[in-house]
């Protein structure tokens, strides 16, 4: 497998082929990798487990919603997993996932961890409370993950210090 990469990468540096000669020659490239399917499962995966493993509820914070169902689930701060098919109740991939702020739908996203991450953006830059169920969880996405507000990493809970050092011994 490695000299057959190196030969193929040889062989593109080398030749200097047209990007429409390698397409041709490789339509896989043209081809979302399914383990692109599989980094965003951990990544929802991950996600899902965070406020578990801070001991903390986001059953008001993430909701799923199918769309044969009438009314919209009332969140004020949040995600709302969209799923079209009631057949099908995939906790970690649905179909869209909607950010949600006071009640209203922002913007809608393929993946959970793009969906998490403008939240948090959106929560940060209008200076919007964190909601109090899920306070460790976005203390740690702030200081820890994103690193902003680095002075104040002395001053973190002790849950989320414990999660921080285990993230850094590994």
């Amino acid at each position: 497998m490695q000299t057959t990469f190196a030969l193929r990468r040889n062989e593109i540096i080398n030749d200097e082929l047209p990007v429409g000669e390698i397409l041709e020659r490789w339509p896989a490239l043209k081809m979302e990798s399914k383990e692109q399917g599989d980094v965003h499962v951990r990544r929802a995966a991950v996600l899902r487990a965070l406020p578990a493993y801070l001991h903390e509820d986001d059953s008001t914070f993430l909701r799923l919603w199918h769309v044969e169902q009438s009314d919209d689930p009332d969140i004020a701060v949040g995600l709302l997993m969209i799923n079209a098919r009631s057949t099908d109740t995939t906790l970690f991939c649905p179909e869209r996932i909607a950010v949600v702020i006071e009640g209203n739908r922002v913007i809608k996203l393929p993946t959970l961890a793009d969906a998490f991450i403008l939240l948090f953006a959106l929560t940060f830059a209008l200076h919007l409370s964190y909601p109090k169920d899920l306070a460790n969880t976005f203390d740690i996405t702030q200081k820890v993950l994103m690193g902003l507000d680095e002075g104040n990493l002395k001053n973190l809970k002790p849950r989320v210090l414990s999660l921080k050092n285990e993230l850094l011994a590994v």
